[in-house]
């Protein structure tokens, strides 16, 4: 597991497998215990404050750089993750994950960006009026 930008282990590790084929063996991942939600709930207070300050353009940049790899060099991939983990066909996981992933970060940048301008417009709308 990754916890803080580092590659962690733990004694305990469980096997994963498709829904529709629990004999078939993909791989496994590790347990965490409370040490490491600990660790990770740490993690995150820590980012957040950089996170928090910076500002909104270079936030959106980090979604769209995503977006871009989820359609581009990693679309198989992650494609071929949804289909074996939760036994989707291609078309099906082409909708439910790669495109909707791409689709949904472009659109959230897009409705942030309508919501700053809808707010500095009637910001300076209220200036006016008041001088």
């Amino acid at each position: 597991m990754w916890i803080g930008g580092k590659f962690i282990e733990s004694s305990k590790t469980a096997s994963m497998s498709p829904p529709h084929e629990h004999k078939h063996i993909l791989g496994k991942y590790y347990l965490a215990e409370k040490k490491h939600v600990e660790l990770a709930i740490k993690s995150a207070l820590d980012a957040k404050e950089n996170w928090s300050n910076m500002r909104w353009e270079e936030r959106a940049s980090i979604f769209l750089k995503a977006a871009e790899l989820v359609a581009g060099p990693y679309r198989d991939k992650i494609n071929a993750a949804t289909m074996l983990a939760q036994s989707k066909t291609i078309f099906q996981a082409e909708i439910d994950a790669a495109l909707a992933i791409h689709e949904d970060q472009k659109a959230a940048i897009q409705i942030q960006h309508d919501i700053l301008k809808s707010s500095e417009e009637k910001v300076m709308e209220c200036q006016t009026e008041f001088i």
